[in-house]
C-alpha cells in the first residue's frame, strides 16, 4: 500500500494532475447544481485537498516548508482542473446567422459615400442651401420635439412564411443568449 500512494506527495509531479482530474469530477456536478462559479469551487476544494497531501506527510518539516507545499501544490492543482474543465467544456456554438430573404427586408438605406464623411472628420462641414418650409402648429395637439413623422418610416409588410423564418431566428438567438450567461456564470469569478 506504501508504493502505491508514493505519487500522493508535495514532490511528486503527479500529484497536481491526478487532483486535478479528480477536481473536476467534483466541481463541475457541484457548479451545476449549486449555480456557485465553478472557479470558485475548484480554488476551495484544491486548498483542501492540497492541505490533506501536506499533512500526510510523516517526514519532519518546518511550518513554513509545509506552507510552501501546501500553497504551490494547491496553486497547482487548481490551474490544472481549471485547463481541464475549461476544455473539457467549449462555448456555446454562435446561432444562424439571419436568413437572406429577412436580410433584405430589414436592410438600412445606402449609407454615405466616403468622400462625403471625410470633411465631417476634421470639422469642416459643407452648408447645403434648402428652401424654407413653413410651420404651421397644429391647434389640437403641439408638435412633439424630435418626433419623426409616419411618412418618414418605411412601411414593411410580412408575409406569414417570413414572420414564421423571423420568429424562428429569434428564438434561436434568445437559446444562444441563454446558454452564454450560463457559461459566462460558470467560467465567471
Amino acid at each position: 500500500m506504501r508504493q502505491s500512494l508514493e505519487w500522493l506527495t508535495p514532490s511528486s509531479p503527479a500529484t497536481p494532475s491526478a487532483l486535478g482530474a479528480v477536481l473536476v469530477t467534483v466541481s463541475l456536478p457541484l457548479a451545476d447544481a449549486t449555480g456557485i462559479s465553478f472557479k470558485w469551487i475548484t480554488l476551495i476544494l484544491s486548498l483542501a485537498l492540497g492541505a490533506l497531501v501536506v499533512l500526510s506527510i510523516k517526514e519532519d518539516m518546518t511550518r513554513s516548508l509545509r506552507s510552501l507545499y501546501w500553497v504551490f501544490n494547491s496553486l497547482l492543482v487548481f490551474s490544472v482542473s481549471l485547463g481541464i474543465g475549461i476544455s473539457a467544456t467549449p462555448p456555446p456554438s454562435a446561432p444562424p446567422p439571419l436568413p437572406p430573404e429577412i436580410q433584405e427586408l430589414l436592410q438600412v438605406p445606402e449609407s454615405r459615400s466616403v468622400s462625403s464623411v471625410l470633411p465631417n472628420l476634421f470639422g469642416i462641414g459643407v452648408a447645403k442651401a434648402q428652401p424654407p418650409t413653413p410651420v404651421i402648429p397644429s391647434k389640437d395637439k403641439p408638435p412633439e420635439v424630435g418626433a419623426d413623422s409616419p411618412e418618414d418610416k418605411p412601411k414593411v409588410q410580412l408575409t406569414e412564411e417570413q414572420r414564421e423564418v423571423l420568429r424562428r431566428y429569434l428564438e434561436a438567438q434568445q437559446e444562444y443568449q441563454r446558454e452564454q450567461q450560463k457559461y459566462h456564470q460558470r467560467w465567471s469569478w
